[in-house]
């Protein structure tokens, strides 16, 4: 009788903590195996988002619209909420700078310039159009005002502070209190100007439309400042537009703080 309430007592106290470990066992076992699926299934998001069938997910892309459709149907599948403006989604513009307007046009002496290439205008120009038939050593009212940058570049050659764009500044101000309609500028010198089209510029607008003749085609336009030139121009701009997509979803977890 004593040997079996040994034995009874010995089962009481050993056999369940075998079977406890092995519970312990089996749920750590179920655990890896569900820690190994959702890496699993990490990896085969992560693989398609960073796919070069996505073409780096730039905002207003075709790739982004796969990566919004993936994650759309992702959440679908996961049975989670929409929070978007519509459904899951919701729109955004990223301004990216001014862009000519497509009738926008220099034209010297019956030849109608290349934007970028052979002339620019300035990006904080005055808008509107002009004709007339300036003379570049002259500053007429009711005409164009061309000018050389090549004296004002060698007389600041040294000088540190000089400013050209408020050079510009400057001139476009008194040609407009002259009357002139338009300030085309070009640059005869060796001296580097660095004039340029600046589409992020949004400084106050000139008083006048303001151009840029470029070296290359300037030599030979502006070769004879006492000749007069038959030109014509408009300045005018309009906004680069991206347009993107965000993915909204929220899940619900019925919590009574959050």
């Amino acid at each position: 009788m004593l040997r079996f309430l040994a034995f009874a007592l010995f089962a009481f106290l050993v056999l369940p903590q075998n079977a406890s470990a092995q519970n312990k066992k089996q749920s750590k076992k179920a655990l890896a195996k569900e820690q190994a699926q959702l890496l699993a299934q990490l990896e085969e998001h992560v693989k398609f988002l960073a796919s070069d069938a996505l073409e780096g997910r730039r905002t207003g892309t075709p790739g982004e619209t796969l990566a919004v459709n993936y994650l759309v149907d992702q959440y679908q599948k996961a049975g989670i909420a929409a929070a978007g403006t519509t459904g899951f989604t919701q729109s955004f513009e990223i301004p990216e700078g001014k862009q000519p307007l497509p009738d926008a046009q220099l034209r010297i002496n019956g030849k109608n310039l290349v934007w970028d290439k052979e002339y620019f205008a300035l990006a904080n120009s005055g808008e509107g159009k002009f004709t007339g038939k300036p003379v570049p050593a002259l500053t007429d009212p009711g005409q164009a005002w061309c000018k050389d940058l090549k004296e004002v570049l060698e007389e600041n050659a040294g000088n540190p502070h000089f400013d050209i764009e408020q050079w510009i500044k400057t001139e476009a101000t008194k040609a407009a209190a002259k009357k002139a309609t338009a300030l085309v500028l070009y640059n005869s010198s060796a001296a580097t100007d660095n004039v340029q089209f600046n589409k992020n510029d949004r400084s106050a607008p000139l008083p006048l439309p303001v151009f840029y003749v470029r070296q290359a085609l300037a030599k030979s336009i502006f070769a004879d400042p006492t000749a007069s030139l038959d030109m014509a121009g408009k300045a005018g701009f309009t906004e680069i537009i991206r347009k993107g997509t965000n993915v909204a979803a929220w899940i619900n977890n019925n919590a009574p703080t959050t």
